[in-house]
């Protein structure tokens, strides 16, 4: 399977310590190289045993998201269509609508705690939301 993640997700995780979560998910995660920028200016580290970080070239298409999503978000839309993701993590509304009218199959970092309750991943989501709340 291949995952493509946006930032938010993925620091929400990190951010509260349970970057094993996505590993057991998922195991490998593919980033664009503005993600993996952003995740070290939050003074995230890039484990590479998880995050695949790809260059994604500028093109017309890129150029048109732009317009309206950040570069993050644009170069993980793009990413996912160049790969053909499976599955793209994204949370924020307008990157999601967008890459929702593009036909990529999507979920948000509540979705992801629903499904590692689900797989017996963690027991319960509530604590791990509230714990993300309070590290905002």
């Amino acid at each position: 399977m291949i995952i493509v993640s946006n930032t938010t997700p993925l620091s929400s995780l990190l951010g509260i310590g349970r970057s094993d979560i996505l590993v057991a998910l998922f195991g490998t995660i593919h980033i664009a190289e503005a993600v993996a920028e952003e995740m070290r200016l939050g003074g995230f580290g890039i484990d590479k045993d998880i995050f695949r970080i790809h260059a994604v070239e500028a093109s017309d298409y890129e150029t048109l998201l732009r317009r309206d999503l950040d570069l993050g978000e644009s170069q993980t839309i793009a990413l996912a269509k160049t790969l053909s993701a499976d599955l793209v993590l994204i949370d924020e509304r307008l990157g999601y609508s967008i890459a929702k009218e593009e036909g990529l199959p999507l979920a948000g970092t509540l979705t992801l705690l629903l499904n590692a309750k689900q797989r017996g991943i963690i027991t319960e989501a509530k604590p791990l939301l509230e714990a993300m709340i309070a590290n905002k």
